[in-house]
């Protein structure tokens, strides 16, 4: 029944309302979620089945329009959304949306969104590899476009798309691991070699003019307290703070290379955030120190 009174619990004496649409093309029923009445008035409940009777048709026909568009155009709407909506904050994340828009265009033409497989995701990533001659890995391209196509695909879910096309750990999928790449290793300094390193800076500081101690200091602050280089670049005298204990950098902003600009915020974190690094040792205090004293003197004699 589709309206059926529930006797127990602490909605006894209200009623459930279900509805149960079929699928055309397979004959399933389609699921939608019950709703319970507010009241024990059973006309409450017969116009709570017809309102989400009317709800389900104009989310189906509105389903209907979205799945039936081409899968370019329905995927450059959903980024030029996404991107007037403030989703991303970042400029180079819209590019790399627009790239997999223009790869789209290219390999699926005027495909529609309803009609896409997942042998037409496979299709697609190996002859995005085949053409572009890239490796694949991890964290490579063609991992980020099928990274892109699935959130893409789980958004249509809300307009009734039954199966994304694009799986989970899509590349292993698709692709034999013969066919893949190990990720590249990354080298860890020892503690011994960070100090080598560290003496090595402070030498060619002592020999060096002031106007070129910049991007040494850089690395000596980076190897201190596992700053990204993109922190760096963003730091003030006022950053410079004591925690009580120690010297500090109480940090809350970072550059963007490719806007050439900062981002007003660190790295997934939002504005008005801030963190505190690793305290700083006294020889990089007292050259931190020296430099803005250089700096200052430096400014002053151009005046």
């Amino acid at each position: 029944m589709a309206i059926t009174l529930i006797k127990t619990g602490k909605n006894a004496g209200k009623y459930r309302v279900r509805i149960q649409p079929t699928d055309n093309e397979t004959g399933k029923t389609i699921s939608v979620p019950s709703k319970i009445t507010k009241t024990t008035n059973k006309r409450e409940a017969k116009q709570l089945e017809e309102k989400m009777w009317v709800n389900y048709r104009e989310r189906k026909n509105l389903a209907l329009d979205v799945l039936n568009q081409p899968l370019a155009e329905a995927l450059n709407l959903y980024v030029e959304d996404e991107y007037r909506s403030g989703r991303w904050s970042s400029i180079t994340t819209y590019d790399n949306w627009k790239y997999t828009v223009k790869l789209v265009s290219r390999f699926f033409g005027k495909k529609k969104v309803y009609t896409v497989k997942e042998k037409d995701i496979r299709n697609f990533a190996r002859e995005y590899v085949r053409t572009h001659n890239v490796t694949v890995t991890a964290h490579s391209t063609i991992a980020r476009q099928l990274q892109n196509l699935r959130g893409f695909f789980f958004s249509l879910q809300d307009y009734g798309l039954e199966k994304n096309p694009v799986p989970i750990k899509a590349l292993s999928k698709f692709f034999r691991r013969d066919e893949m790449v190990s990720p590249a290793k990354k080298y860890v300094f020892t503690n011994d070699e960070i100090t080598k390193i560290e003496v090595e800076i402070y030498r060619q500081l002592n020999a060096t003019s002031v106007s070129y101690w910049t991007t040494k200091i850089a690395i000596l602050i980076a190897l201190q307290t596992g700053m990204r280089p993109q922190e760096i670049q963003g730091l003030k005298w006022s950053n410079l703070v004591d925690d009580g204990k120690y010297k500090v950098f109480r940090i809350n902003d970072s550059w963007n290379e490719k806007e050439k600009q900062f981002n007003g915020h660190l790295k997934s974190r939002p504005k008005g955030d801030f963190r505190l690094t690793l305290p700083l040792p006294e020889p990089l205090l007292q050259l931190l120190e020296k430099f803005k004293h250089r700096q200052n003197r430096l400014s002053l004699s151009k005046i």
